[in-house]
């Protein structure tokens, strides 16, 4: 990824809420916390500790798209992090922005909000 990395709470508690970090570290909470790792490269990594019962994935397991998180885990932009009913999703800065295009023939500006 390239820039400032965004965090994006996407469904659950906290849904709608976004921040930017440019390296460091930041914890997430939910049923199985999660520490996300932004190197100074913007590569994102989570860490956490899979949290299995007897049937194999819990609803206590954090995954990153589906694999449950056990240790360093790296996250691909645009991916997902279910901590139970709360999903975040880290993407590069830089291609979410907002996008504003004014049209000469209307005079109107057509603005697309960023996901």
């Amino acid at each position: 990824m390239a820039g400032p990395v965004q965090v994006r709470t996407v469904s659950g508690v906290g849904a709608g809420t976004t921040i930017h970090v440019d390296s460091g570290h930041v914890r997430v909470e939910g049923v199985s916390p999660v520490d996300l790792i932004v190197r100074d490269d913007h590569t994102v990594n989570a860490v956490g500790q899979h949290n299995a019962d007897s049937a194999g994935l819990g609803a206590d397991t954090a995954t990153v798209d589906g694999e449950p998180i056990d240790g360093v885990v790296w996250i691909p932009p645009g991916g997902q992090v279910h901590l139970g009913d709360r999903i975040i999703e880290v993407r590069d800065r830089a291609a979410t922005a907002a996008m504003a295009e004014f049209v000469p023939e209307s005079g109107a500006v057509k603005y697309n909000r960023p996901p």
